[in-house]
């Protein structure tokens, strides 16, 4: 365990902390009685939740860790209960209350907070105001439908909006050295090792025939993820060789999340292999990038096939004339695309063709179009159709629509207004972020910084899809957001 992971909050003494937990087990004992599905649910989130809170900075790499395994757990152990995915929510929000509590006793200051306010304070004002004026007005004026509760679906949408932004305060204050941020760098190589290999033997027992295919289905449901088709870890999953169709979840709920796990750790394992100062680590690296381009490969999303090739090239050619040993990073990752071309072209090629048939039948520019257009003829207003009314966690509270742009969504949801406070906030975010890269003199860690601010730039401009809500990116991206506000005051330790 890495020494720096310390309690953060005064100790609370033996007796009390027994005398806690004691309380706790008899709480599941009891919901475990009365409902049995809920008993273990119970005693793990209570256990969680007060860990985190006591420990907050192990509690924030409990959330790091656990994340990437949310979807295994949720259906592998909790039967599909969605509260088990909500685990990383226990993590979070007590050790973020905890770090922010401790840090302002001390007198610690927030990361260029003259800077962000204004653009923040627009934002979370035009949240407001439109939850109080649209989802209030169809709270109490209009006619509900059955079941809907407009109040609380804004409140979600605003937690999917807003919920993880103080992740990138967290993390300013979780690297507090040198350690603490080379610790955090080999953690992700280790979780992208770790996924990779459970979905290659996920892949493996899909071949063996261990695991049903989809061959059976037709239409549709042959190209649609089925939970019915899980597999070993992860969630909704399709495989059906006789269409050499697949779609692969790996440790995450659907494919669409491991799609963007494979793009993120693409370039964080990119930034650790070229700028790792201890050579063991570097080659741990290599062998990362290796293990991504193949889950790549096998996964069959079309975005990760595209995006994660293409960081790797767009951060070569940025690192190139900087960094020494961009030149044999790129030479590694030429020849693993050899070799793959080589030893399968087949299997490449059919990965290519697939991704050429998605593309021409549902062509992205195409859609994009449409739902802007869509959106646009709705009639939204300047505040919207109200917080949550496109954000699927919010569904439970009422209808909502499903817009596959995370612009469309916000423009959908909080209208002009909201999309260009919303706007100012990331772009104001992404300047300070490039500030903070720039100021670096360091060849290693501006190498790093440049890497990282690439991700945050791609995920901030990607038009097609909206990752910025889900599950990994809506934690990866506002905690390197904090990462890199960070690196000019660490630089100095390498």
């Amino acid at each position: 365990m890495h020494k720096n992971i310390e309690p953060t909050i005064a100790k609370m003494p033996d007796k009390k902390l027994i005398a806690w937990f004691g309380i706790i087990g008899g709480i599941s004992l009891i919901v475990a009685f009365l409902y049995p599905q809920f008993g273990l649910l119970t005693l793990t989130s209570l256990t969680v939740i007060s860990l985190a809170y006591r420990y907050p900075r192990a509690g924030v790499w409990a959330m790091l860790i656990y994340m990437p395994f949310a979807g295994t757990v949720t259906y592998g152990i909790g039967g599909g209960n969605m509260l088990w995915r909500w685990m990383v929510d226990f993590f979070y929000i007590p050790a973020a209350i905890a770090l922010f509590l401790r840090n302002f006793q001390q007198g610690k200051s927030l990361p260029h907070p003259k800077v962000l306010m204004l653009p923040l304070g627009l934002l979370l004002a035009t949240c407001l105001l439109t939850l109080l004026s649209v989802n209030g007005w169809q709270q109490f004026v209009e006619p509900l439908a059955e079941n809907e509760q407009p109040l609380m679906m804004g409140l979600m949408g605003g937690k999917a909006l807003l919920g993880y932004c103080p992740l990138m305060v967290c993390a300013y204050w979780l690297m507090r050295d040198r350690r603490d941020f080379l610790f955090l760098t080999r953690l992700l190589l280790i979780l992208a090792i770790v996924c990779c290999t459970l979905s290659f033997i996920q892949y493996g027992m899909l071949r063996a025939g261990v695991c049903q295919n989809t061959n059976e289905l037709a239409g549709e449901d042959l190209f649609r993820a089925s939970l019915d088709a899980r597999c070993f870890v992860g969630g909704a999953l399709f495989y059906s060789p006789q269409h050499n169709a697949i779609d692969l979840p790996g440790t995450f709920l659907n494919p669409i999340t491991w799609a963007w796990f494979l793009i993120s750790t693409a370039f964080f394992s990119f930034a650790s292999t070229l700028s790792e100062p201890s050579k063991l680590w570097r080659i741990i690296g290599i062998g990362t990038i290796i293990c991504i381009f193949i889950a790549t490969l096998l996964s069959g999303q079309g975005v990760a096939l595209i995006l994660v090739p293409t960081a790797w090239i767009i951060l070569l050619a940025v690192t190139l004339s900087t960094a020494k040993r961009a030149i044999a990073v790129g030479a590694v990752i030429a020849l693993m695309f050899a070799i793959a071309l080589a030893i399968a072209p087949d299997f490449f090629q059919a990965r290519v063709e697939s991704l050429i048939g998605r593309w021409q039948y549902a062509p992205p520019p195409q859609w994009l179009y449409e739902q802007f257009n869509w959106i646009v003829q709705e009639n939204i207003g300047l505040l919207g159709q109200g917080l949550g009314r496109a954000t699927n966690s919010a569904r439970i509270f009422g209808a909502t629509r499903l817009i596959e742009s995370y612009h469309g969504k916000l423009l959908y949801e909080i209208g002009p207004l909201g999309i260009l406070a919303f706007l100012s906030w990331i772009f104001a975010l992404l300047y300070l972020t490039f500030k903070s890269w720039y100021s670096l003199r360091d060849e290693r860690w501006r190498s790093y910084g440049i890497c990282f601010w690439i991700f945050l730039v791609v995920i901030t401009v990607f038009p097609f899809y909206n990752p910025l809500r889900i599950t990994p990116i809506n934690i990866l991206y506002w905690f390197f957001v904090g990462v890199l506000l960070k690196l000019p005051k660490l630089e100095g330790e390498i």
